[in-house]
């Protein structure tokens, strides 16, 4: 795990399985766009995948609260990618354009 990351961040599930499974233990790089990975964001989706065997392996995780990412921001860490979904999502371009 890098030591630049604060103790909160170290003790995520998705932090875990970022460095220590992904990177550490499948040797996959930091540049992880390269390699065919999926994210999905059902857990049947998820499984169903693996028994059809587009995926070979998934990772259910349970999911993490506003106030865990509100304090990793606000200690100034990042969160890993692809870590966070918010639902239901604002239908795009609702906050950027003007309705008038």
């Amino acid at each position: 795990m890098p030591q630049f990351h604060t103790d909160l961040y170290k003790k995520l599930e998705v932090s875990i399985i970022d460095h220590v499974i992904l990177e550490n233990l499948l040797a996959l790089s930091n540049d992880k766009d390269k390699y065919n990975l999926g994210y999905c964001y059902d857990r049947q989706d998820a499984v169903n995948r693996v028994l059809s065997g587009e995926y070979q392996m998934t990772f259910i995780l349970k999911p993490i609260k506003a106030d865990v990412i509100k304090s990793i921001a606000d200690l100034s860490d990042k969160m890993p990618k692809k870590s966070t979904y918010f639902y239901p999502k604002v239908p795009a371009g609702l906050l950027v354009n003007r309705l008038v």
